[in-house]
């Protein structure tokens, strides 16, 4: 609709400059009585009020010992290398290496072979994920599980193949023609477990057949 809120220059004279440097309350109220119209929000309790509420568990892992070594000896070398790049550059200039850093012990977290080759110890996320995995598909549930590392996901596939758990599994690669077909084969029932990359997951999938999801690893991105 061009041309409704006026041209720029007079948008910008007749509300942005009133509402922000001078907190102009009439020009705001005329604002949101020309955008209402096109704001729309609903909230599930407003349209399913059946529904239960939504419960959120966040649960806290020990680093198995083999871990913890990896942990911390990384710790130790990630931060004697960005205390000699701030001396060197400066903190502003050191940003990427810090964030490579932190990128790094959340991986470490999730499991060392992420990130060391030839690690052969335990990830006490992935001993607690196997055991939820199991009481939860025991108990009749039907489950999401998110991570923002495809190359978790592999890990991940690699435990379910051993325990021959049988899953879905979805991530950027995967063709769009596909994923309707993989949703409504999951909410069909056809599958109680869903593998998904939190990226590809961001895509409007509506997968409405789960009562679980886990998270493996919250989303997190450096960039914001």
């Amino acid at each position: 609709m061009p041309g409704y809120l006026l041209s720029h220059a007079k948008f910008k004279k007749q509300f942005e400059r009133p509402i922000i440097k001078e907190n102009d309350d009439v020009a705001l109220r005329e604002l949101q009585k020309h955008i209402n119209p096109f704001l729309v929000r609903r909230l599930k309790k407003d349209v399913l009020k059946e529904l239960p509420e939504k419960i959120e568990n966040k649960i806290v892992v020990n680093l198995t010992n083999e871990q913890k070594i990896v942990y911390l000896a990384y710790l130790k070398q990630i931060k004697d290398k960005i205390e000699e790049e701030i001396r060197e550059k400066g903190f502003d200039k050191s940003y990427f290496g810090i964030l490579t850093g932190l990128i790094r012990l959340r991986q470490i977290c999730c499991h060392p072979s992420l990130f060391v080759d030839n690690y052969e110890g335990e990830s006490g996320k992935m001993l607690l994920l196997e055991e939820l995995i199991t009481e939860s598909l025991a108990g009749g549930h039907k489950i999401l599980l998110f991570s923002q590392f495809t190359s978790m996901l592999q890990i991940i596939k690699e435990m379910l193949n051993k325990n021959k758990i049988e899953y879905m599994y979805l991530d950027g690669s995967t063709a769009m023609k596909d994923r309707g077909e993989m949703v409504n084969e999951f909410n069909d029932g056809q599958c109680k477990l869903f593998l998904i990359s939190l990226k590809a997951g961001g895509t409007g999938l509506n997968l409405t057949g789960a009562d679980t999801v886990i998270h493996f690893d919250p989303w997190w991105n450096p960039a914001v």
